[in-house]
């Protein structure tokens, strides 16, 4: 379904005849996609008309468009709540990987998330990681241009563990996908109180090119770096003039 795209991109009216039509067809439409009504053996909804009716008998159009309309209207109201929680771009994203024309529309509306930002609310929920596309989203770009912010001192420390002798630094930097570096007094704030994923390029890219953008803007601190990862651009930070590492 492409609902929770339109939503995200600021479409909140929707006039469509399409569980009509599908049915026509013999479409029997989830969440994830449609089915040939003609091959199922099982109904994977819990609607009226699915706890109420075999499979062979779904196969009428209008028991058929009966449920998609069922369907559709329970995506909505999924869409709505998950807009009141702040969680609208991780059902963007589950949806999108439904079908490779979303996935694609997905990446282009990503491309204009500088212009989502600014009409973007602040996040009320944590930071859900669902893959590569995430790295795109509003909030990510939002968080990179708060770097400008931070004040790390004569000499600060970048790392992803923790490290005994962190009060030698004047600032301690922790970091995690895909935002990159934050002060660690801010570790239970949103949107860095995330599980943090496994590194993807996507992912690491973003919190890599944060991490480039900070020390670029310090240039008098020396940066303390102790990241193990594989990405060039990590391989670029290191041959910072005003980066050391710990490995």
């Amino acid at each position: 379904m492409m609902f929770a795209l339109a939503a995200a991109l600021g479409i909140d009216l929707f006039d469509s005849a399409a569980y009509a039509l599908y049915a026509k067809a013999g479409r029997y439409i989830t969440a994830s996609g449609t089915h040939d009504v003609s091959g199922l053996e099982y109904l994977p909804c819990t609607c009226p008309v699915c706890t109420s009716h075999t499979p062979a008998e779904l196969r009428d159009s209008e028991l058929l468009a009966r449920h998609n309309l069922y369907v559709t209207f329970a995506e909505i109201r999924e869409i709505k709540q998950c807009i009141r929680d702040g969680t609208l771009w991780e059902l963007v994203e589950r949806r999108c990987r439904a079908h490779p024309l979303l996935l694609s529309g997905l990446r282009r509306a990503l491309s204009h998330s500088d212009w989502i930002e600014e009409i973007e609310p602040q996040p009320r929920a944590a930071f859900f990681y669902t893959g590569g596309e995430s790295a795109g989203r509003p909030i990510v770009r939002r968080y990179a241009a708060r770097i400008a912010r931070f004040s790390p001192g004569v000499r600060a420390l970048i790392s992803a563990g923790k490290h005994d002798a962190e009060e030698d630094f004047d600032t301690v930097f922790g970091f995690v996908i895909p935002f990159g570096p934050y002060p660690v007094e801010l570790k239970e704030t949103l949107p860095l109180n995330t599980e943090p994923p496994e590194s993807d390029y996507e992912g690491l890219a973003a919190a890599l090119e944060n991490t480039r953008r900070l020390i670029e803007m310090n240039p008098d601190t020396e940066f303390v770096i102790d990241l193990d990862f594989e990405h060039p651009l990590l391989d670029k930070i290191k041959e910072m003039g005003n980066v050391k590492t710990l490995r």
